[in-house]
């Protein structure tokens, strides 16, 4: 499942012209969204601030966050931290990075391609619910007209999609991707949770989760969002300059379903019982391979974290196709056996992969 009508192999030439240094309270904000957007895929339901839910999520590929809605609409989100969006010169700067998505998509699919800007400006506050419009139209097409009448920088963004733009029409471009643009009011605001700093739109997920009983106790609250933050990225960035910037992580995307984010959040369901099972997913596994590599086992039993790494580094982790429904018919077994007299019959069945 993925944003098929974009082309993929232009997407990739796109990200690679990426690079330099961003704003490291931005980043925490976008995977804060992202975070919230994570509640509502597994959740299978609204939360505030869009009524689609997403069905398949991927992180840091064409915006920030991309999704494909159970309805079959594909969302491009791009979050932007600060009070500054409002201004036309910034609005005309998001929709040029919408621009090339648009261009690239298939021609019959553009009608189910959705832009958002995702934004702490308190100029939008009023779309705190729910997105709304974009402000100053005219004053925001002149910069956009503007931008695109100058030749772009060699090796730019924009060079690898220009002539596509001049193809098209500056004009009937820009009216394209308004019409398709909304905004959203996401705070950007922190509070500390055991020393994790939890964002606005974190804590609002974690909230809904607890409701919704997939989690219990919120005094968890900032190890429940550590465990979702992995599934985005295991990657802890560096300390910010003292302009407060980083460097870009050079990333792959992360591609995200449902079924993940319920292995994440299974340690903290409500009942408070030992873990029956537990499940090395991939998330898991990255991160034991950003920790140091341990020193050779000693006078002790090996345990699977001596040997993660592998021989080989090609080869991590596999995964079938009947992984995650039969992790989910063995936890049911062995809850089902905790209220039962008798013993618990396993059999275990081993062989080589495939």
């Amino acid at each position: 499942m993925s944003v098929s009508f974009v082309e993929i192999p232009r997407l990739e030439e796109l990200r690679a012209t990426r690079g330099g240094r961003v704003a490291l309270a931005g980043f925490e904000y976008q995977r804060a969204f992202a975070v919230l957007r994570l509640a509502a895929m597994v959740l299978q339901k609204p939360i505030r601030g869009c009524p689609t839910v997403p069905a398949w999520l991927r992180y840091e590929w064409a915006e920030d966050v991309d999704e494909a809605s159970t309805t079959g609409e594909s969302m491009l989100w791009q979050c932007k931290h600060g009070d500054v969006w409002h201004q036309p010169a910034r609005l005309a700067e998001v929709l040029l990075g919408f621009a090339p998505k648009w261009l690239w998509a298939s021609p019959s699919e553009r009608n189910k391609l959705a832009f958002r800007l995702v934004t702490s400006d308190r100029s939008y506050a009023a779309c705190h619910d729910a997105p709304g419009g974009l402000d100053e139209k005219d004053a925001v097409r002149k910069v956009f007209l503007k931008q695109l009448s100058e030749a772009p920088k060699p090796h730019s963004d924009r060079a690898l999609w220009q002539a596509d733009a001049d193809s098209a029409g500056h004009g009937l471009l820009f009216d394209a991707i308004w019409d398709a643009t909304r905004a959203l009011y996401v705070a950007g605001t922190t509070t500390t949770h055991d020393g994790v700093a939890v964002w606005a739109a974190e804590q609002e997920a974690v909230h809904a989760l607890a409701l919704a009983g997939k989690v219990g106790d919120l005094r968890q609250l900032g190890e429940i969002v550590t465990a979702l933050r992995a599934l985005l990225a295991v990657y802890q960035p560096e300390p910010a300059d003292s302009d407060g910037t980083i460097a870009r992580p050079d990333l792959p995307p992360r591609s995200v379903l449902a079924v993940d984010v319920e292995h994440r959040l299974f340690p903290f369901r409500p009942d408070s019982g030992p873990e029956l099972l537990r499940v090395i997913d991939r998330t898991e596994l990255e991160l034991r391979l950003e920790e140091p590599t341990p020193l050779a086992f000693v006078a002790r039993r090996p345990e699977w974290t001596d040997v993660v790494r592998g021989p080989n580094k090609a080869v991590r982790f596999f995964e079938r196709t009947i992984t995650d429904k039969l992790v989910k018919s063995v936890r049911g077994a062995l809850t089902d056996a905790r209220s039962r007299q008798g013993k618990l019959r396993v059999q275990f069945l081993t062989g080589a992969p495939g």
